[in-house]
């Protein structure tokens, strides 16, 4: 399944690839207008549409959880310089102020990384469980 945005002034996103079934989570942040999405698929499949103000906060302390999940910084947090992330089929990409639009690949699940400066959202794309922790 493949699953893109498209939009004024000739737009163009790529939101989500998915070989296997699954899920999936994306960003339109800071996209502009956005006229359609489209889908590729050869199943059937559902797409949610929900606000970044519904994404439960976070403080800088250790995430858990199980799939796919968007967390928003929360109001005056004090966020850890890196964190650890732990899970297997577990990625995690961060959206900054500086490039809404460009979500950056921290790691994949097992490995310590860099937070990037100017931190609005974070994006988790996981096949099981996993764990965000402070690496200080």
């Amino acid at each position: 399944m493949r699953v893109g945005a498209e939009g004024a002034h000739g737009l163009r996103l790529s939101l989500a690839e998915l070989s296997e079934p699954g899920e999936a989570v994306s960003t339109l942040y800071g996209s502009g207008d956005i006229d359609y999405l489209t889908m590729a698929s050869d199943g059937e499949w559902t797409v949610d549409i929900e606000p970044l103000s519904t994404a439960p906060s976070w403080n800088g302390e250790t995430l858990t959880g199980e799939g796919v999940a968007v967390y928003r910084l929360a109001e005056g947090a004090e966020i850890p310089r890196a964190v650890r992330l732990e899970g297997a089929g577990v990625d995690v990409a961060a959206v900054t102020v500086d490039a809404p639009d460009e979500p950056i690949v921290l790691a994949q699940g097992g490995s310590s990384v860099d937070l990037p400066d100017g931190l609005l959202m974070i994006l988790v794309n996981g096949e099981g469980s996993w764990t965000i922790a402070p690496a200080d």
